[in-house]
């Protein structure tokens, strides 16, 4: 997701904005769905793309896997999750 404006962005626990992550993803300091795994996120996305950008599936699939695995998220250990 492009983050280009001041609500695309996630935040910590105070509200403060989080450059790593997105508002869909992350917001007051937790993940919002902390159990997605990279491969639910995949589907996901791809999912989007094709229903709202008219990207084909496979153009899309090919996209996603080059960007998806990539992310902070799928890279290091969650801050932390909610319960």
């Amino acid at each position: 997701m492009p983050l280009e404006h001041r609500y695309d962005f996630g935040t910590d626990v105070e509200g403060q904005r989080i450059n790593d992550y997105c508002h869909f993803c992350f917001d007051h300091g937790c993940f919002t769905d902390p159990a997605l795994t990279v491969d639910r996120m995949m589907e996901r996305s791809v999912d989007f793309l094709t229903r709202q950008t008219f990207m084909a599936e496979a153009e899309a699939r090919a996209w996603v896997g080059s960007r998806i695995p990539t992310l902070k998220r799928w890279q290091a250990p969650p801050l932390h999750a909610a319960s």
